[in-house]
């Protein structure tokens, strides 16, 4: 039974991958059914969905629950504080709608535990150097308050930097989060009109990779929208490079017959379909894609 329950949780990552409730289920459940008899290997199959799951939508502006419960986990369960701290620190670089309840649980964590616990290993060595030249208790007290706080404060830049971007994200989400789902009616221009200036602004100052999450966001409620797609698909290409981080023409032109499947193409888009097929080199396969245009 246990089988048959994982296999629908990855059919449905696989099918909607960047829908973070789905994520949530799928860890509660694996957290509660070990997929290992010994602990070392339950734990470390948990983290590894655990880390699916950052890298499928971490970057989602309201994914500050899973970077909590991923600590919770790394302190709770596996009684790791460094690697909980290590996580809350991934967290604190991104744009997130909670991002200071993150912040706090950082702190916290730090201040609470031993440093030697709880901060990097280059941390501890540098830390332990400076505890065995102090001259008494209360100097290697002050040196490990020292310690800690140079820990935070490099965290701290990476937060406050992520807050100027989650302020921006904000304005977005207010009203892209009034349409979140797939229908038949269609989506409120101010909706749509919305996502095109969310995306703008992502491409001009986000990562690649939250870029093409948000992306994959849009296209959920905007599937039917041809515009978003060869929006995405222009975006993939880039330089036309495939090793760039935009992810490249093949990339694209698997973001365009992705569309298909959603949308009556135009001619517009067809070219745009075939201009990828010469990008990577398969001229005969562009010259098809025009003559059903010719």
């Amino acid at each position: 039974a246990r089988e048959q329950i994982e296999e629908v949780y990855e059919c449905g990552v696989a099918a909607v991958p960047h829908s973070t409730g789905l994520w949530d289920y799928y860890l509660a459940w694996r957290e509660q059914c070990p997929a290992s008899d010994t602990p070392e290997a339950a734990r470390a199959a948990v983290r590894a969905l655990y880390e699916r799951a950052v890298a499928a939508v971490g970057t989602d502006f309201s994914s500050a629950p899973l970077w909590l419960r991923y600590a919770d986990f790394e302190q709770r369960v596996c009684g790791d504080e460094r690697s909980a701290a290590q996580v809350l620190v991934r967290a604190v670089a991104v744009p997130l709608q909670q991002a200071e309840s993150v912040w706090q649980r950082l702190t916290q964590l730090v201040r609470e535990c031993r440093a030697q616990d709880v901060l990097p290993e280059a941390d501890v060595v540098a830390l332990g150097r400076a505890i065995a030249s102090a001259a008494d208790a209360q100097q290697a007290s002050q040196r490990e308050d020292e310690a800690r706080s140079a820990f935070l404060a490099r965290a701290e830049a990476a937060y406050k930097n992520a807050q100027e971007h989650a302020k921006a994200r904000a304005e977005y989400e207010r009203v892209v989060l009034t349409r979140p789902y797939f229908h038949v009616k269609p989506v409120d221009a101010t909706v749509l009109d919305t996502w095109a200036r969310y995306l703008a602004y992502a491409q001009e100052h986000e990562d690649p990779e939250c870029v093409r999450t948000l992306y994959e966001r849009c296209l959920v409620p905007c599937a039917a929208h041809e515009e978003f797609w060869r929006m995405y698909a222009a975006y993939q290409c880039g330089d036309g490079d495939d090793d760039s981080a935009q992810g490249g023409p093949k990339a694209a032109r698997e973001v365009l017959e992705r569309a298909r499947r959603f949308v009556r193409e135009s001619p517009a888009m067809t070219l745009q379909r075939a201009l990828l097929e010469e990008a990577v080199g398969d001229v005969q396969a562009a010259k098809s894609t025009l003559a059903t245009v010719a």
